[in-house]
């Protein structure tokens, strides 16, 4: 399928596009994908030249995915889930929900320096490949899960609400970070707290 304007879905009319076969989605320079309902893909190659935008539902991506265009994933449930290849462009990666690399996937970072900004969990059971670029993990409290090896990784707590965020990891797995850690707190009530998801050991028989 060559689409040479917008994509666009509606969830108002069921707006789910499953693609079950390995055909191509082409979508062109002059058009940008708008999805405001879910979207499957099978095996067969989408590229956007555009912009991706999302409002609800999640995306999962089984085959190989580019995008030269600016991605966001509008505030609600979207989640971004990649099974294949997601290479993404020159431009920030806003996911307002959770991304989750399985264990065939790949997910290229953004390049030239920018951001991918994940508002819900980390689960990386592929390959996550940085390209000198920063992740920030942008909402209240958060999971890590799995190995990763990060380059620039960024955790703030960014409201003043007298509330600490906490940062939780998978303590079976490793985080590397190659470039900068920044970990930003607004004050002495508003931390960012880094803790293991490993219950604390009992103190019985001590």
């Amino acid at each position: 399928i060559n689409i040479n304007s917008t994509f666009a879905t509606s969830a108002g009319s069921g707006g789910t596009v499953d693609f079950t076969n390995s055909g191509t989605l082409f979508v062109a320079a002059a058009g940008d994908m708008t999805l405001d309902g879910a979207f499957t893909q099978n095996t067969g190659p989408v590229t956007i030249a555009g912009d991706i935008t999302t409002t609800n539902d999640n995306i999962t991506f089984n085959g190989a995915v580019t995008v030269t265009g600016a991605v966001v994933f509008a505030p609600g449930s979207a989640s971004l889930v990649v099974n294949s290849t997601f290479t993404s462009g020159a431009n920030t990666v806003d996911v307002n929900g959770g991304v989750t690399i399985g264990a065939a996937g790949t997910l290229n970072a953004p390049t030239g320096g920018n951001t991918l900004f994940v508002l819900g969990t980390w689960t990386n059971n592929g390959s996550f490949v940085h390209n000198s670029g920063t992740v920030n993990f942008d909402g209240g409290n958060q999971t890590i899960s799995k190995n990763t090896t990060f380059f620039n990784f960024t955790k703030t707590d960014s409201t003043n609400n007298s509330t600490d965020v906490t940062l939780t990891f998978d303590n079976t797995a490793t985080q590397t970070v190659n470039g900068l850690l920044t970990l930003d707190g607004l004050d002495d009530n508003d931390r960012v707290n880094l803790v293991s998801d490993l219950p604390p050991r009992s103190k019985e028989g001590c």
